[in-house]
């Protein structure tokens, strides 16, 4: 199960045919070599049982980078799906 990565690089578009790379950390809690701290933020989590041995929990994750100058929330980097089945 992947949880976390520490290099995850966002192409901003700036004008017309360009664009900036924004370098995140999914990994830690800090600026990691030079990448801004993200955050994983996740949705409730929906709990279906399909049998008497087995579950399946599955949650939304949005992963966001750290506010900064044009991103006042932070931006949103990736949204993720996430079903667990256990048995």
């Amino acid at each position: 199960m992947w949880i976390a990565a520490d290099h995850v690089n966002a192409y901003v578009p700036t004008t017309p045919g360009h664009h900036e790379i924004y370098g995140y950390n999914f990994y830690v809690d800090e600026t990691f070599q030079g990448r801004a701290a993200g955050t994983l933020q996740s949705g409730p989590p929906a709990l279906t049982h399909l049998s008497k041995s087995a579950a399946l929990i599955r949650c939304q994750i949005e992963w966001r980078g750290p506010v900064e100058w044009g991103a006042p929330n932070g931006r949103t980097i990736a949204q993720e799906m996430r079903s667990i089945m256990i048995e």
